[in-house]
This record gives structure tokens, C-alpha cells and sequence, in this order.
């Protein structure tokens, strides 16, 4: 009789939530999120994914340090994500270098704004040569830009 058992040992699911910056709200936003994964997926294995200089933001130690053990911390290379255009690649290349440096089932971005209509309109080819295959993505869209421009030709007199 052997003792080698059918059961295939359980792997929690992983979760990658990226968030390149906690100005304003949205430490208390993330901290809403990881509660609410918490809740639903309490087994998982969620990593925060920030820059390391995030952890000394005001809204990270109010919101985001009470929390520590409900995820683990996985920091971002520093990168200057500014300026029209350059800010959507240098994020979608952060989202490229988080996956693939802590492996993960899905990935969650909560600010989208720029990265989904970015990624929306590249040749999957490309898609496929930034990211593993079975990463599931997620994110919301709060300002689409591209639906709602700032200036319209509309709006000049």
C-alpha cells in the first residue's frame, strides 16, 4: 500500500495588486480593496506592489500599515511614470516587470485610467511577449482622457 496520497497540495491563489501612487485617496482606496479580497479569497496570496518609498506616504502608514499581515509587501523598481504618453509605458512596463517578477494568477491595477486604453490598442503579440499567458487582468477606468478630452474644440470661442 503506498503512502503517497491523491491530493495535490493546496496553492493559494495569488494576487498582484500594482499601484503606482497613493496620492490622495487612494491608500484608503487599496485598503478597501484588500479587505474586500480578504473576504472573499482568504486564503490568497496577495502582495502589494509598491515603491519602496511609498511605505513612508502619510496614507500608506494610516491605511495601508495597520494591514501588513493581511498581504506581503513587493516593492517596484523606481520609475518616473510623468508626462503624456510616457507615464501609460512606463506603467505598463512596471505591470511587464511585476508579473513576471512575483508570479501571479491575477494582476489588479485600480487606477487604469492611461494603462487600459494603452494596452487596449496593442497588437496582442505584443501583449503576449509582456506578459505570461495565464495572468488574468484587472482594472477600472475613472477619467477616460480619451472619451472625455480636458480641451475640446467644442469648448473654444
Amino acid at each position: 500500500m503506498s503512502d503517497v496520497s491523491d491530493d495535490k497540495e493546496h496553492v493559494p491563489f495569488r494576487i498582484n495588486l500594482l499601484e503606482t501612487s497613493l496620492v490622495g485617496h487612494w491608500a484608503r482606496y487599496l485598503r478597501e480593496i484588500i479587505c474586500g479580497l480578504k473576504e472573499h479569497l482568504s486564503d490568497c496570496d496577495l502582495r502589494l506592489c509598491i515603491f519602496e518609498s511609498h511605505r513612508k506616504d502619510p496614507g500608506y502608514m494610516e491605511f495601508l500599515h495597520p494591514l501588513e499581515d493581511q498581504f506581503r509587501l513587493c516593492m517596484l523598481e523606481d520609475r518616473n511614470p510623468q508626462g503624456r504618453f510616457r507615464s501609460e509605458v512606463t506603467c505598463l512596463r512596471l505591470l511587464s516587470d511585476c508579473v513576471r517578477r512575483y508570479p501571479c494568477d491575477r494582476a489588479i491595477v485600480p487606477s487604469g485610467d492611461g494603462l487600459v486604453p494603452l494596452m487596449g490598442m496593442l497588437p496582442s503579440w505584443i501583449i503576449r511577449q509582456l506578459f505570461p499567458e495565464n495572468v488574468q487582468f484587472e482594472s477600472i477606468v475613472f477619467r477616460p482622457e480619451w472619451a472625455y478630452p480636458t480641451s475640446s474644440v467644442l469648448l473654444v470661442r
